[in-house]
């Protein structure tokens, strides 16, 4: 009975030892091969990665959707953001032109992809033009109209984009606060961006930031101004001062065409604020067209865009 029993458990040790050994085969034949699936899914991830990279610079994204570039402030140090839409080909391009956005106050760098609702500025630009670059910019965010951090950065983001594409043209383009900080980006931008600069299309801007303030209905502008310029203009002139286009119009280079979008019922920058910009431009004789649009003060339609970017590159008469 002894014997029996011996006999019983040595099965079962060996049962058990037989088990274990298997368990631990099983296991490390898994962990190589997990191992090997690791590896393999790592060197996918990476030729995804290649391959994306190489259609962002081909221009083979679907047609519409911007990349986003991080970026940290050569001035300061800040994090922020831009949206690049390249060409839909790059395939013999030498000399692109690229159309620079600043955004409206309250709005962010996606303007331009996502307003206004029944067409986008982007889509209306790159299908009138296949060839050209657009980069919306967040120029300090919110509330920055051109102060000396959002002229800095929009000039270190536009190195960033002459370092990649062969720019050979560069229209600033904006809305509102960036109808404005358009204006002023004539005669701020530094000297070889300023050589490349043919045109500004501006959107329902003022030329006089003093007297914006002044005058504007909105609390939200004026409040914005403050923001920006660290208080209201009876405490900070200069700031005011230097950033409009009416109080430094010898700066602007006498090469540019100007394109200036005027809403017939804004109240918030109102029509006399654009016509004031058109009048002083053309008794400096620079080559200006006023587009005028039925609307209230927001981004304007995207025809309106189209229209002036043909004027400020071609010199087309705007009808």
């Amino acid at each position: 009975m002894k014997n029996k029993s011996l006999t019983l458990a040595l099965i079962g040790v060996a049962i058990t030892t037989g088990t274990t050994i298997l368990f631990l085969v099983l296991f490390i034949v898994a962990q190589s091969q997990l191992g090997a699936l690791k590896k393999k899914s790592g060197n996918l991830q990476s030729e995804l990665s290649q391959t994306r990279n190489a259609q962002v610079f081909q221009g083979q994204l679907p047609p519409g959707v911007p990349e986003s570039q991080s970026f940290i402030s050569q001035l300061d140090g800040a994090k922020d953001v831009m949206a690049i839409l390249p060409p839909n080909s790059l395939q013999g391009q030498k000399d692109l032109t690229m159309v620079v956005y600043l955004h409206g106050m309250g709005s962010t760098y996606m303007e331009p992809f996502l307003t206004p609702k029944d067409g986008t500025i982007s889509q209306a630009l790159q299908t009138h033009n296949p060839a050209l670059v657009i980069a919306s910019l967040n120029y300090r965010g919110q509330s920055a109209w051109a102060n000396d951090q959002a002229v800095a950065d929009i000039d270190q983001n536009i190195h960033e984009l002459l370092a990649r594409f062969p720019i050979s043209k560069i229209v600033i383009m904006g809305t509102s606060m960036g109808g404005c900080s358009a204006l002023a980006y004539s005669y701020l931008a530094a000297p070889d961006i300023k050589a490349k600069m043919i045109g500004i299309v501006a959107a329902e801007p003022a030329g006089d930031l003093t007297m914006l303030y002044d005058k504007s209905r909105s609390q939200i502008v004026k409040n914005g101004m403050i923001g920006a310029f660290g208080g209201p203009p009876q405490l900070q002139p200069q700031g005011y001062i230097s950033r409009s286009l009416l109080n430094n119009i010898e700066k602007v280079p006498g090469n540019l065409r100007f394109a200036i979008i005027s809403a017939k019922q804004d109240s918030v920058i109102p029509p006399e604020f654009q016509q004031a910009v058109i009048n002083s431009l053309k008794d400096k004789k620079f080559g200006s067209e006023l587009v005028e649009v039925d609307e209230q003060h927001g981004v304007p339609s995207a025809a309106a865009f189209v229209k002036g970017l043909d004027y400020v590159v071609l010199g087309n008469a705007i009808k």
